[in-house]
Formats: structure tokens, C-alpha cells, sequence
């Protein structure tokens, strides 16, 4: 049996899941700025503070960011999927800079994803992401949150029609971008009005040729709920973000500390920071002994400690993911490549 096998069939024996010696995705932000005020988000109420706004990663910083995460690609030979996501809670389109990880991503034949509520496209913006379209992730999400002017306003504080007018504009000059939109309408309270609402508004989009989809249970919480106390007989065994992305993403704060997740919107544990530090010690140091932590199977007194007990994602009595949907998040071709150098950890 080869090498690439035998790990496979060690993990399966023992019910673990997959992590790579290297993360394949990175999420960070390049500037804490958004143009919008989301009722589910914690940048409305992260903004209040002054200083807040002010924080912002200088371009040479994105550079040796975003080059230092190709490099690490490039020295184990990953050949996957890679994704960037130049935000946390700040629209990806603000940022001066989104030439750099744009170019930077190209350069290393990364993927970008961009999130945003469509008030950053502009002279600027819109030629830059048509450049390097295919340089991007399947889509350019933007999400709407509520179904008429007056909700939107409410839940946002973004003006609809001044979001409707600017889709208008990109469809009338028939730009590229249009068949790469993914607009999200969101459910919020589940009436019948509601539900007409966003019919209406499917109607415009559809007629604009923008692909869509409306969207319910949807809203969670950002590592701030109530604590669970953990027990010998009920504790955390994983984590329900999608598809196992702890094991994937590195989570980088604006000053360059690494915190576990994208929940954790305040820095409320560090690993260790990639200004100071190489993003692969901190991946196999402090993060591999988190991740550890969080995956075990058998109770130890360090499960009650994780940050994950104040959140509603922590899986308690069963994971959702198990170790081949963690083989085929990385993908079969990729993970037996670096199974065969031996780059895989089982967790």
C-alpha cells in the first residue's frame, strides 16, 4: 500500500477529519470600512468606535500578506482550489488596494471572492474586477436585506434604489460583470408580504439578467451568545461552519493577528501575527493545537475553554462533516498529491 493510502485508510479508521500542513484559503482585512450597517453584522457596532474605522493594512502589507500565502502554495506544490476573501466586516470593494490583491492573486493563481452591496461599483472598481474576471470566484455575491425600500433602509442602511440603478447601469452597458452577479435576497421575517416583495424584485432582476435566489435561515450569531458548559457527557466535538472551514481558512484581523475564525470579530483569542510571524508556524503551532482541541473525540478539561463554547455553531453531539467530505473539500486529485507528501494531518 502507498503512502498517500495509507494515511487515507488511517484517518477513515479513525474517524478524523483532513487538515493540509498549509491553509488553502485566507480571509483578511485589508481596511475596516463598510458602506453599509447590516443588522446581523458586528461592523454596526464595532464602527461606534472612531478608531475603529481609522485601522487600515498599508499596500506593501496586503503585498507581503498575499505574496507570502502564494509562496506557501508554491512551496508545498498545492495545485487545488485556492480562494482569497479580501474582507471580514468590511465591503472588499473600499479598499485602495483591491488592484494589489487582485494582481497578487493573478500572479499566484489564486481565486478572489468579492462580497459586497454594490455601492462600491464604480469607475474604479468596475474595470478593475472585468480585467480580472477570471481571476475571481464563480460569483459576485451581493446581498439584499429586506424586500422593499423602506426594509432595506431599516436593516442595511443601504438605499435600494440607488442599488437597483447601479445593477440597471452594469446591465445597460453590458458588462462582463452581469453573468458573474449573484444577488442573495433575504428572508427576514417570513410573511406572506414578504415573500410577495421579493417576488417583485426577482421580476426586475430577472429582467436585468442577474441570477439570484432568495435565501431564509440564514441569520447567526458571531461567537457572543450564551456560554454552553461543557461536560464529561456533552462537548464540543467540531464545528458546523461550511463544510470544514476551519480546516482550510486562515483568519487574519486588520493589524495581522490570526484569530480562529470569521465569528470571532473582536480578537478574542490570538495565535500569533503574520507580520511577526510566518503564516505556516502559526498554521502548525497554535492553530493545529486549537483545531486539535476543537475535533477530539474523547472529553478533555480543554474542550471548556474554547472560545467555541459562546458559539451556536459548535457541534456537541455529532459532527456534520465527516472525514470524506473533508477529502473532498481539499479534492481527491489535491489531497493525495500531498498525502503522498505527506503534508496531510489528521485532527
Amino acid at each position: 500500500m502507498n503512502t498517500s493510502r495509507k494515511i487515507a485508510h488511517s484517518i477513515f479508521n479513525k474517524l478524523k477529519l483532513v487538515r493540509l500542513r498549509f491553509p488553502t484559503e485566507l480571509e483578511f482585512e485589508p481596511i475596516q470600512v463598510c458602506n453599509a450597517k447590516c443588522f446581523t453584522c458586528p461592523y454596526t457596532t464595532l464602527s461606534e468606535d472612531p478608531n475603529y474605522t481609522k485601522q487600515k493594512m498599508t499596500r506593501d502589507q496586503v503585498e507581503s500578506l498575499l505574496s507570502q500565502f502564494g509562496e506557501l502554495l508554491k512551496k508545498h506544490k498545492y495545485t487545488g482550489d485556492t480562494r482569497i476573501n479580501p474582507y471580514r466586516y468590511s465591503d472588499p470593494l473600499i479598499t485602495k488596494n483591491l488592484d494589489v490583491v487582485l494582481s497578487t492573486a493573478r500572479k499566484y493563481g489564486m481565486r478572489v471572492a468579492i462580497t459586497t452591496n454594490a455601492k462600491g461599483f464604480n469607475s474604479r472598481t468596475i474595470p478593475l474586477l472585468e480585467e480580472y474576471i477570471g481571476n475571481l470566484t464563480d460569483n459576485i455575491s451581493i446581498s439584499i436585506l429586506g424586500s422593499t425600500q423602506e426594509e432595506v433602509m431599516i436593516n442595511m442602511k443601504v438605499d435600494l434604489s440607488k442599488t437597483m440603478k447601479i445593477l440597471t447601469e452594469l446591465a445597460d452597458k453590458k458588462s462582463i460583470l452581469v453573468k458573474k452577479i449573484d444577488v442573495s435576497l433575504r428572508i427576514i421575517e417570513g410573511t406572506q408580504q414578504e415573500r410577495k416583495n421579493l417576488a417583485v424584485l426577482s421580476a426586475k432582476l430577472n429582467k436585468l439578467g442577474y441570477s439570484h435566489h432568495i435565501k431564509s435561515d440564514w441569520i447567526h450569531n458571531r461567537v457572543d451568545g450564551d456560554k454552553t458548559q461543557p461536560s464529561r457527557e456533552n462537548f464540543i466535538k467540531g464545528c458546523n461552519l461550511w463544510h470544514n472551514k476551519l480546516l482550510r481558512r486562515l483568519e487574519v484581523m486588520v493589524n495581522g493577528n490570526v484569530v480562529l475564525c470569521d465569528d470571532d470579530a473582536e480578537g478574542r483569542k490570538i495565535f500569533g501575527n503574520v507580520f511577526k510571524e510566518s503564516i505556516e508556524s502559526i498554521w502548525n503551532g497554535p492553530l493545529l493545537e486549537e483545531h486539535s482541541k476543537i475535533f477530539a473525540m474523547k472529553y478533555s478539561e480543554d474542550k471548556e475553554n474554547l472560545i467555541c463554547t459562546h458559539c451556536s455553531r459548535a457541534e456537541y453531539e455529532k459532527r456534520k462533516y465527516n472525514a470524506l467530505h473533508s477529502i473532498k473539500d481539499i479534492g481527491v486529485g489535491p489531497f493525495l498529491k500531498q498525502a503522498a507528501l505527506r503534508n496531510v494531518k489528521a485532527v
